[in-house]
């Protein structure tokens, strides 16, 4: 027992010199302290904003038990907020697992290192601010302790489940998808059935009441959530799994506060299209497809005619969607260099992105400038537009580009006699397409319902941006050697 708490420290003792180490080699010391004060600001945002909402909920007439039930709906959510967007620990786990350390031990200083994440803190300091203003003034000595007994303990639980959550979704992302979906289905379910009344009830207002009385039950769940997590942790730490990938040494020695990979991709991409005349045409088509499109939507919505709807509708979506599809196609005269450049899949689905939505962008801007003119009502169908193209239609297609690029000769006698033979396999890229854009029109045209549905699935696809690109880089492994084939064929 003694060696394995050595181990331990002495675990906790590298990472430190390996964290002290990182930010001498990869940050000036403006840069260090820039962050600090950054996050030095986020803290105090989020103790800030805690306290505002203790204050506030009294002048709202709002009880104890409401903001309870507001707070267990909000650690219910957290779990599955950070298991997108929060990533490993930047430690060099390949180089770890050659020590004589057991892989358990090795799981469990891994556990213990995730909560220091960020969001942790936030959240920590948020619920501080809380008990400060809302619950310190006026109980006990007792209470106050047990209160904040159990906010720690409701704290680590999530953390735990966000542990094994985050693994699932390197791992087996369909089995994630199903999990995140549910999850957020039952935290409904429990709002509508008065189950976040009764959970703050069993929780922060018995911690109040009787503040030893249910602290066991969270210790239990905290013991078994730990437990769980740490089998698929254990299960992960071996050098050719999946979950190594994103915690690799490589990944971690990236400089911070320099030039971020993304943009630079941005940048060679929009350079790419640039310097051919056919391809720049691309980056002008927006602006032309915009203009017509929002006036066809207009007069479509204005006069109930459906036909107007579906032609405005398809003329602002299409623009973007040629950027999505051929951007392989154009990058495969240096494929072999794409493939062994120091850049990841991620970077590159990121970078594609940012470029088609800017596009996009582009007419959607123009658009709402012509609507706001002549009807204005129009806006809000053109936002949700937007958000479901860029936040749902964008990542489908981005993850359908392994499968059908082909190499583009950036030629102007290519390009304009390339049509549908740029693409593998082009009626079923077609079909999608033509799908997606069904699915617009039709929740344009049935009301406010849905718009709703709309809106809710370009929400969700931006908050699931983690898992596009998680996906992409999963699809882009799985399918290197053919993707190579085709994109270097002559």
């Amino acid at each position: 027992m003694r060696s394995q708490a050595a181990r331990l420290r002495l675990l906790v003792w590298l990472w430190r010199c390996y964290a002290s180490r990182q930010q001498a080699l990869v940050q000036r010391p403006e840069a260090r302290w820039l962050l600090r004060i950054a996050l030095g600001l986020s803290i105090a945002g989020a103790f800030g904003w805690g306290l505002l909402v203790a204050w506030m909920f009294p002048l709202l007439s709002l009880s104890l038990h409401t903001l309870h039930s507001a707070l267990s709906g909000q650690l219910l959510l957290w779990p599955l907020l950070l298991s997108l967007w929060q990533k490993g620990p930047r430690l060099p786990v390949h180089a770890w697992l050659a020590w004589p350390i057991a892989r358990t031990l090795l799981a469990h200083a891994l556990q213990m290192l995730s909560l220091l994440h960020g969001a942790n803190a936030a959240l920590l300091f948020f619920l501080l601010g809380i008990w400060v203003k809302g619950v310190a003034p006026s109980f006990s000595l007792a209470s106050n302790l047990g209160w904040l007994t159990t906010a720690g303990l409701l704290l680590t639980f999530s953390q735990w489940i966000t542990n094994g959550l985050r693994i699932l979704r390197y791992t087996y992302p369909t089995s994630y998808v199903l999990i995140w979906i549910g999850g957020v289905v039952g935290i409904r379910l429990l709002i509508a059935q008065n189950g976040l009344s009764w959970l703050a009830g069993q929780t922060f207002d018995r911690a109040l009441t009787q503040p030893a009385s249910g602290l066991w039950i969270l210790l239990v769940l905290n013991i078994c959530c730990y437990l769980l997590a740490l089998v698929p942790i254990r299960k992960s730490l071996f050098l050719d799994h999946n979950f190594l990938f994103p915690l690799s040494s490589a990944s971690s020695t990236r400089p911070r506060w320099t030039g971020s990979a993304t943009w630079r991709l941005v940048r060679l991409q929009l350079l790419l299209i640039w310097r051919h005349r056919i391809t720049r045409i691309m980056l002008f088509l927006p602006l032309l497809f915009g203009l017509m499109g929002s006036i066809q939507l207009g007069i479509g919505l204005q006069q109930n005619a459906k036909i107007y709807t579906a032609l405005g509708i398809l003329l602002l979506l299409i623009p973007s969607l040629q950027i999505l599809n051929n951007m392989l196609g154009w990058q495969g005269t240096f494929a072999a260099a794409l493939f062994t450049w120091p850049i990841s899949y991620r970077d590159w689905g990121k970078a594609t992105l940012w470029v088609a939505s800017g596009a996009a962008s582009i007419g959607f801007l123009t658009g709402a400038g012509i609507v706001s003119l002549i009807n204005p009502s129009v806006l809000i169908h053109l936002l949700v537009l937007y958000s479901y193209l860029v936040g749902w239609v964008h990542p489908v297609l981005l993850l359908q580009a392994p499968s059908h690029a082909i190499q583009i000769q950036l030629e102007s006698r290519s390009l304009i006699s390339s049509g549908t033979a740029s693409l593998r396999r082009p009626f079923r890229l077609i079909g999608l397409i033509l799908l997606l854009i069904g699915l617009a029109v039709g929740g344009v045209t049935t009301g406010k319902g849905g718009l709703l549905m709309l809106a809710v699935l370009g929400g969700m696809g931006l908050f699931m941006l983690p898992l596009w690109l998680d996906l992409l880089e999963l699809q882009i492994r799985r399918q290197k050697h053919s993707l190579l084939v085709h994109l270097q064929a002559v």
